[in-house]
């Protein structure tokens, strides 16, 4: 299996998983076009994947961003969405995944991640995460914390 950075979110390969990511989840989008145009329009937005039989099988996508108030900045990686292909599920995939981008992270001198979710909650508990009851997330989903 081979790690594949995505900067273009117009990659075929990037834009097909997607689709089915969306699928799985039922949720409808009239413009991927648009869609995917704007993930490229979002500086920063970077996703990494694992890449079997010319298949993208597994993605992260994430990014560096700031939470800042009058006094205070603070820098965090925010996991915007992560998905393994059905057929990879259980196999470590996911794990394996997150700890590259935890260390991409940590490389970069980001201290904290931050990521919501409605559907595992259980696989971010296990690998660290704790739930952030003091933050609210505008799609009202549960947010989790892990300092790396």
């Amino acid at each position: 299996m081979e790690l594949l950075i995505i900067t273009d979110h117009q990659n075929p390969l990037f834009m097909d998983a997607f689709k089915l990511y969306f699928k799985e989840l039922g949720i409808n989008v009239r413009n991927y076009e648009a869609l995917f145009e704007e993930m490229n329009s979002d500086i920063g937005t970077v996703t990494f994947a694992y890449v079997e039989n010319n298949q993208l099988v597994a993605f992260l996508m994430c990014k560096a961003d700031i939470l800042t108030n009058w006094f205070f900045e603070m820098k965090f990686g925010f996991i915007r969405e992560f998905w393994v292909n059905d057929g990879y599920r259980n196999q470590g995939i996911g794990s394996s995944l997150l700890k590259e981008v935890e260390a991409h992270f940590k490389s970069s001198g980001i201290e904290y991640l931050m990521l919501t979710t409605d559907t595992a909650p259980s696989f971010y508990m296990k690998h660290g995460f704790i739930p952030a009851s003091s933050i609210v997330a505008k799609n009202q989903d549960d947010v989790y914390i892990k300092r790396l």
